[in-house]
């Protein structure tokens, strides 16, 4: 759950498209070949909001100007990790953490009962959500919420109020276009992105955080054998549980 500046920095290490073209290079080169994960940027970042998103895959709606932003920033292409991790986190993975870029590991629960117990899996995402918004740390989270014209369906919300934070709670179960939300960021923006596989580089991953974690979580730390025995524990078994430990 990385906390990102909305600038165009990152986007700017991104190397130029070996293709040319617009969307319909897009749709050629990505989409038609089932390279799209459904993230949406290309729809957030789309200079003449020409891209809209239908049945998880992005589509034309207006006039395209063959800009090509759309490839640049499109994930399925190319996805330069070493240049992200370096841009957001100051270095890259050590070699062999299939984990990812992390200050520490650690399990928990909310402390706050209405929280633990309102939220998944003990609330922890959503107890953070409130600490980053109410300490000034983050400007607003995207999050999952639910369609107002279609209630079983899941669409992602730009949190700015623990209100909204708290309509959020509970996990959704299906694919939505996380990053088509960047669209209502404004400049100077200290966004939150909830999210799973497609969307973060690693559910497990929160931060960045200073050690120890806020006073909202009632935690303990892993070391990384222990986080990769419960993580296999939970694949082979089905079970999305967090291991009962004292404290947690």
């Amino acid at each position: 759950m990385p906390i990102v500046e909305t600038d165009r920095s990152v986007f700017a290490l991104l190397q130029e498209p070996a293709m040319g073209g617009g969307f319909e290079q897009l749709k050629k080169s990505i989409v038609d070949h089932g390279l799209c994960a459904g993230c949406g940027t290309c729809v957030a970042l789309c200079p003449s909001e020409c891209i809209g998103m239908e049945s998880s895959e992005p589509t034309l709606t207006g006039a395209c100007s063959d800009c090509g932003d759309c490839l640049r920033c499109c994930p399925g292409g190319d996805l330069p990790m070493s240049i992200l991790e370096q841009t957001l986190f100051g270095r890259v993975r050590d070699a062999g953490s299939e984990l990812g870029v992390y200050q520490s590991l650690a399990i928990g629960h909310a402390r706050d009962s209405v929280i633990r117990v309102g939220g998944s899996s003990g609330g922890v995402v959503t107890a953070l959500l409130l600490w980053l918004l109410e300490t000034g740390a983050a400007t607003g989270a995207i999050t999952v919420g639910y369609s107002a014209e279609d209630p079983l369906a899941a669409v992602p919300v730009l949190c700015r109020t623990p209100e909204q934070v708290v309509q959020s709670t509970q996990s959704k179960l299906m694919l939505t276009a996380q990053n088509v939300a960047l669209a209502e960021a404004e400049p100077g923006d200290r966004l939150v992105m909830v999210g799973r596989e497609h969307i973060s580089w690693n559910p497990l991953i929160l931060g960045p955080f200073e050690d120890p974690l806020p006073a909202c979580i009632q935690h303990e730390h892993l070391d990384k054998r222990e986080m990769k025995r419960e993580s296999s524990r939970d694949r082979t078994s089905g079970i999305s549980a967090a291991p009962r430990r004292r404290g947690g």
